[in-house]
């Protein structure tokens, strides 16, 4: 080797080499870092408001859906309510209808009624003046005529007596002729004495005479002296 070989391996530096520094406080296990670029950390959001919003528009459509059924529901319910109702509004014009009828045949009747009441108080009244007149006849027949059966008594009643037998025949008389004629008055209907005194002029008759009053005006005395001591005075016509 010559000395300019010598010179250059002298001048040679030294081998370096590497000794690993330990760092303050190592953390063995912590990780590297990695930065997360824009563009992935965009991406990233999007997705989770995508998914945040597909989430809530099932949420909300799952209600959705639940309301849905319920308004089904009561729509079904409220459509049955409404078939009853239109049955049962039916059936209330079927019953209107029937009543519309019995009126109308109620007021027939009422008018038939009517029709025969008018026709009844008519009847009525001839029926009353008719009654009238046949009072007038009783009236008449019980104040002037009196019934002698024909049984040889020779007594004559009212036509109401209860004494009367008429089985045998009867007749009619006048009560002034049946007096005329002898024959005695009954003591249960009629009443007694020989003597007639008219309780309006106070003046008593013979049976026979033609000026007796009427039998509602009559009176009866059994002597002359009986009726002057009522007060009455006797008639000029029979002089009794």
């Amino acid at each position: 080797m010559n000395k300019k070989d010598c010179s250059r391996v002298a001048e040679s530096p030294p081998p370096m080499t590497y000794t690993p520094v330990a760092p303050e406080n190592p953390s063995p296990t912590q990780p590297k870092k990695k930065r997360i670029r824009p563009r992935t950390l965009c991406l990233l959001v999007f997705v989770i408001s995508a998914l945040a919003t597909i989430v809530i528009l099932g949420i909300s459509l799952g209600s959705v859906g639940r309301q849905n059924e319920e308004l089904r529901r009561k729509n079904s319910e409220l459509d049955q309510n409404n078939m009853q109702l239109a049955r049962d509004l039916e059936q209330c014009y079927t019953q209107i209808a029937d009543l519309e009828k019995q009126i109308a045949a109620a007021g027939e009747s009422v008018n038939a009624l009517t029709s025969r009441n008018s026709q009844l108080a008519s009847d009525i009244n001839v029926l009353q003046g008719e009654n009238w007149k046949l009072k007038r006849v009783a009236d008449f027949f019980n104040e002037n005529a009196v019934i002698l059966p024909n049984d040889g008594s020779g007594i004559f009643h009212k036509y109401e007596c209860s004494k009367l037998n008429t089985y045998s025949g009867y007749w009619i008389y006048n009560t002034e002729n049946a007096f005329y004629m002898g024959y005695d008055p009954c003591t249960s209907c009629m009443q007694t004495g020989y003597y007639i005194g008219n309780v309006n002029s106070h003046v008593y008759h013979r049976p026979t005479c033609w000026t007796l009053p009427d039998l509602r005006n009559r009176t009866y005395f059994d002597t002359t002296q009986e009726a002057k001591s009522a007060g009455y005075r006797a008639c000029g016509n029979c002089d009794p």
